[in-house]
């Protein structure tokens, strides 16, 4: 992933060259340079909550999944919540999450 946008700001790096010599803009010698992104900055994960994708997953037609399965999967996803919240990210949630909710479980 990180390779991928690495290249991408290449890209859009060379196009914005390309564009200001296409205006007459543009300065010689200087070569484009893609900025890395600070470790410390992190996007707004965006995605399914944990129960969105649960029910994507039960409605598979492929499987056929007996009430108990069925039930103790929705146990899991309403415990889930219950500690990290309902409209948590899947993609939010983190290592320390993990760990809060093992402690909350075993207490």
């Amino acid at each position: 992933m990180a390779e991928a946008v690495r290249k991408a700001r290449i890209v859009s790096a060379e196009f914005e060259q390309w564009l200001l010599e296409a205006e007459g803009k543009a300065v010689e010698g200087i070569a484009p340079v893609a900025l890395a992104t600070p470790s410390s900055f992190k996007p707004e994960p965006t995605g399914k909550s944990l129960r969105e994708l649960c029910e994507v997953f039960l409605k598979d037609p492929t499987k056929n999944r007996s009430g108990k399965a069925v039930s103790g999967y929705w146990n899991a996803v309403e415990l889930s919540e219950a500690v990290l919240g309902r409209d948590k990210v899947i993609g939010a949630i983190e290592r320390q999450d993990s760990h809060q909710a093992v402690s909350r479980t075993v207490d």
